[in-house]
């Protein structure tokens, strides 16, 4: 997905029982997902496989959008504090229950020691073909590891923060929240990204924007 359609895919990788499980993130994928391997496309599409993302995603994409999302972020080296500016437009009438939901995530993220292992359902070719992990042990040695995209953390919670859209918001209007969150000195902030999620009342994503950490 990230090679196809990188311009436009976001990709977060929620892990589960290992150094880096974020436990708000994982308590909400565990009420959508019968469990792992298994993912979710903007949360409407729910509990896929992970060779199905793409059709699913197509589906995704060929929804007009409603609102726009765009975000600023501003970095702090002393505090290492990040500051986002998530903001959206309104393309239509929105009314109801609204929320935004900013995700931090990490590239080229390396481990050392059995916990970093990756255990791999795709072994042996048993349900398929997955871009060679088909070919690999059932648990890939950490020393062979490399992490894309790994969820390090999510403010406003699994389903945003609660008033952090106005309930009534006229097309053609505009809103901007501001969100902090301070990153610890064991992620390497040069390959992190944040995300912001507008989320609708029922708990699906309606528009997403991912940038670099400045």
């Amino acid at each position: 997905m990230d090679l196809y359609y990188k311009e436009t895919a976001i990709g977060i990788a929620v892990h589960n029982q290992d150094p880096m499980v974020v436990s708000t993130y994982d308590t909400g994928m565990g009420t959508l997902i019968g469990g792992y391997p298994s993912g979710l496309v903007d949360r409407v599409h729910r509990d896929i496989d992970p060779t199905e993302f793409e059709e699913f995603y197509v589906d995704r994409m060929s929804v007009e959008p409603t609102v726009l999302v765009s975000q600023d972020v501003e970095w702090d080296a002393a505090t290492r504090k990040a500051t986002v500016n998530s903001k959206l437009k309104f393309l239509e009438e929105t009314n109801g229950n609204y929320r935004i939901a900013v995700v931090y995530i990490e590239d080229e993220v390396k481990g050392t020691g059995a916990t970093y292992g990756q255990t791999n359902f795709y072994a042996g070719g048993v349900v398929g073909p997955m871009n060679g992990y088909e070919n690999l042990p059932a648990t890939v040695p950490a020393a062979q590891m490399v992490y894309q995209h790994v969820a390090r953390g999510i403010v406003g919670g699994f389903t945003g923060a609660a008033n952090s859209v106005p309930t009534s918001n006229p097309a053609g209007s505009e809103h901007t929240y501001t969100s902090t969150f301070t990153i610890l000195n064991a992620f390497n902030v040069e390959k992190m990204h944040a995300v912001t999620m507008l989320l609708s009342g029922s708990n699906q994503v309606i528009n997403a924007e991912k940038t670099t950490i400045p």
